[in-house]
């Protein structure tokens, strides 16, 4: 019989990621191929208190990212 092995998805370590480097907010647009980590963000990552800041266009995101790190000087 063949053994399981614990597989994660990407959107999950990505997440673990951030948690470890207490990152709270996470900027972006929702798109085929973060879907993965906007699951993980969904299934368990807003339990553990990063939350989601959605915009239509990247460069949006890019620029509210940016503002959020230069006024509070976090990451």
């Amino acid at each position: 019989m063949e053994e399981k092995k614990n597989l994660i998805s990407g959107g999950d370590v990505l997440i673990k990621s951030l948690l470890a480097e207490d990152i709270k907010y996470l900027f972006g647009i929702i798109g085929g191929q973060f879907l993965a980590m906007f699951d993980a963000v969904y299934k368990w990552g807003r339990e553990k208190g990063i939350n989601t800041v959605m915009f239509r266009h990247e460069q949006a995101a890019a620029h509210a990212a940016d503002a959020w790190a230069r006024v509070t000087n976090k990451p």
